[in-house]
């Protein structure tokens, strides 16, 4: 609710520019990334649009990780990836 975060927090420059990494930090999709640079366009970024941009980089690097290595880690563990 970015109205909330607004009101809650101002958009002092120094506090504001850590939600849009913050929001990005844990996911790893494209679909995500999609949803966060929609959500991100639909709203004003002005002097966080740097922080946007690393919260959206950092979500697709983790996809690409995700995708890149899920198989390796799940023989390492022996997981059975049909039921994943």
């Amino acid at each position: 609710n970015w109205g909330w975060l607004v009101k809650q927090f101002g958009t002092d420059i120094m506090t504001f520019t850590y939600f849009p990494k913050i929001a990005a930090s844990p996911f790893a999709s494209e679909k995500f990334a999609r949803e966060y640079e929609e959500f991100f366009n639909s709203v004003d970024t002005t002097g966080i649009k740097r922080s946007v941009d690393q919260g959206l980089e950092t979500i697709l690097w983790q996809a690409d990780w995700k995708t890149r290595d899920k198989k390796l880690i799940f023989d390492y563990f022996d997981v059975d990836n049909e039921k994943k």
